[in-house]
């Protein structure tokens, strides 16, 4: 499964969901690349990784809200602060970014690469002290080193809740082939962005 290593331990529990196959041809008509996509936060889900749900989803719908603002802001710190002091964040599968600096870092990156970038809360799902952050970026690969092509990737954030109500440990998961085909070859027909500001809440 794309972003999880570890192998998902069985539940016992049926499950339906919805999947579709993105095709690029070549000029030959070939096949040139086949990106499968489906809803793996939804998937789970219904698998029933996760336990009951958790009794103040209203308190955690706000959190996401002023988190994807801080996301939006171009200050990479206030993203770091929706994180505790010992917080970590890790990027499919990769190790750790643990603490606000190192966290700090990993938004910077983002928002050096894309200096316009919008990011949009798309859904969260609660459960217990565990919630799932669904999101979509997009924006324009225009940083140092650029390739100025526009990126319009989904993907989603797992995360565990301390006591404090703040993220104590986020895994990042999105499609990291389509990403870089589009930062080198740009965002597909109907996928484009033309960018624009939405009002922000402050963290």
């Amino acid at each position: 499964m794309p972003g999880r290593t570890e192998a998902i331990p069985p539940t016992g529990r049926a499950v339906s969901f919805v999947g579709a196959n993105l095709i690029g041809f070549n000029a030959a008509g070939e096949i040139e690349w086949n990106e499968a996509r489906i809803d793996i936060a939804r998937l789970l889900t219904q698998i029933g990784i996760f336990p009951a749900p958790s009794p103040n989803p209203a308190e955690l719908r706000d959190l996401a809200e002023r988190y994807t603002a801080a996301w939006c802001s171009g200050d990479a710190a206030s993203v770091a602060a929706f994180y505790a002091e010992d917080g970590s964040l890790s990027v499919n599968g990769g190790p750790p970014a643990v603490g606000r600096g190192a966290i700090t870092a990993v938004a910077q990156g983002f928002m050096t690469a894309f200096p316009d970038m919008e990011v949009y809360l798309d859904d969260l799902l609660v459960q217990d002290d565990r919630a799932i952050y669904r999101w979509t970026l997009a924006g324009t690969n225009s940083g140092p080193g650029g390739t100025g092509q526009q990126v319009r990737i989904s993907g989603f954030e797992v995360w565990q809740i301390g006591k404090d109500g703040l993220i104590a440990h986020s895994r990042g998961y999105f499609d990291s082939a389509a990403y870089l085909r589009q930062v080198e070859r740009g965002a597909e027909e109907g996928q484009r962005w033309e960018g624009g500001r939405r009002e922000r809440r402050d963290p």
